[in-house]
């Protein structure tokens, strides 16, 4: 084997080695190029469902009037449920020690108790 046999052995085997790694580097590259393209398609269809709707503003889509209006009602609502709670609260537990004396005061003697 002489010289420019050897070197067109060296050359052909040289050629192949470079067209299997760029059939390689350009397969690679050719699969991270669709995976980009699809994690983007794919971004953009969440991106989408994940949108807010117009309705879903800091004011549930009522507006900053209407905000402000369900909050003056929500603080009526709350402001009238305390008032009759409290109603409820003020009237005595039948047989605790307060009610027993407010009906000792009603109607002296009637719960078994005497005046000295």
């Amino acid at each position: 084997m002489n010289e420019d046999e050897l070197n067109a052995l060296v050359e052909s085997k040289l050629a192949e080695a470079l067209a299997a790694r760029l059939q390689a580097d350009r397969q690679r590259i050719r699969e991270e190029v669709v995976s980009s393209l699809r994690r983007e398609a794919e971004r953009k269809h969440y991106d989408r469902i994940n949108a807010k709707h117009p309705i879903e503003d800091k004011y549930g889509g009522l507006g900053r009037a209407g905000h402000e209006a369900r909050l003056k009602a929500m603080d009526a609502r709350r402001a009238a449920e305390s008032a009759r709670l409290d109603a409820i609260n003020q009237r005595p537990v039948e047989g605790s020690l307060l009610y027993t004396k407010q009906r000792a005061a009603l109607v002296p003697g009637s719960e078994g108790f005497k005046v000295k």
